[in-house]
Parts: C-alpha cells; structure tokens; sequence
C-alpha cells in the first residue's frame, strides 16, 4: 500500500470511529417499538471471536471493495458489546490481495489476509485501544475465510469462518461462523 493510501486509510478510519462514538446522540430508541417480524432478514448474524458468540451489525460498518489496479481489497465486521450502560463497538477490517475479485470458493487466509482492529466505547469520551495501534495489521496464521455466497444485487458477500486465526502476540483473534458483510463490486477503492 502506498503512504498517501495508508494515510488516507487512517483518516478515513479515524472519522469512521468518531462517527460511531457520536451516533448515540442522533439516535435512540423506545422499547415498545421494537418489531415483532421474526423474518431472517430482520435478525444480525452471529460470529465467534476467541471462542464467544457475537452478534454482528450492519449499522455501522465499512463497505468493502476490490482494486483491480493495485489487486487490493478489504472488508469489515462490526459488532456492539454492552457491560453496564456503556456500549463497545469493536470494529474489524480485513485487508486481502488476490489477483481477481473475490469469487464464491475463494479462501481469503490464502490472499495474504490482514486485520486491523479499533474499538470505541460508546456514551463515554472517544476512545481507541490504548495497548495496541489500531491502524497496524495484524497477519493470518491459520485457518480458513471462504466465500460461500455473493449476491452482487444486494451488494453482498458470505464468508465461513473456520478457526482462522489472526495475531500477534496478546493481539490473537479466532474467528468462527458465517456471516455476510458488505462488499460493493463496482467499488475500486477506499476513496469512492
């Protein structure tokens, strides 16, 4: 990647993070609106991270995208936890290189699979992991991320998670489940 990207890349991810510590004062909800539709479509997935269940949101997360150009690409997963009456949003972006655009059977551990990991607390001050940069990469040792569906009219792609591990020391993280994230396929780039 080079500077200008990776600069820009923080930025972008930096305003990202501060756009999620700030929605709770734009919005709110009552507890006897909620719906009462069961349907699929209405309920989060669910993904393992170090052996807990969590259920992931497309409420705040970033789209993901290929670059023919530089044969980069990325996707996100976003899921809240909430101890007390504070909210964490833990926010996990993976980087991957492929020669092609991503194809349903394509394994991303074997793409040269990156993840960058940033967290905020929600109703206290914007905060970022103090024990860790959360801009840098953390590298895949094992496991699998496969593509088992892409629905190019919803803009989205389904990804089974088995054992794949990232880390770097303290900073290891396993992933288990299949979830769909948002993946524009006419998207070049973090700048469109």
């Amino acid at each position: 990647m080079h500077k200008n990207d990776t600069d820009m890349r923080k930025q972008f991810d930096f305003l990202m993070m501060a756009m999620i510590a700030l929605m709770p004062l734009f919005f709110t909800s009552c507890g006897d609106d909620d719906d009462d539709d069961d349907s699929p479509s209405q309920k989060n997935e669910v993904i393992n991270v170090n052996g807990k269940d969590y259920e992931t949101t497309f409420f705040m997360t970033q789209e993901g995208f290929f670059n023919p150009n530089n044969n980069e690409g990325e996707f996100s997963i976003t899921y809240f936890t909430k101890e007390g009456s504070t909210k964490t949003v833990y926010f996990f972006t993976f980087s991957f290189n492929s020669e092609s655009q991503p194809q349903i059977g394509d394994d991303f551990a074997q793409k040269d699979l990156r993840l960058s990991v940033a967290f905020s607390h929600l109703f206290d001050e914007f905060d970022v992991s103090q024990d860790e940069d959360p801009w840098d990469e953390i590298a895949c040792t094992g496991g699998s991320a496969k593509i088992v569906g892409i629905d190019k009219s919803k803009e989205k792609m389904t990804i089974k998670f088995n054992n794949l591990k990232m880390g770097r020391g303290k900073h290891s993280y396993t992933f288990n489940g299949t979830v769909s994230v948002d993946f524009n396929f006419a998207r070049t780039s973090s700048d469109d």
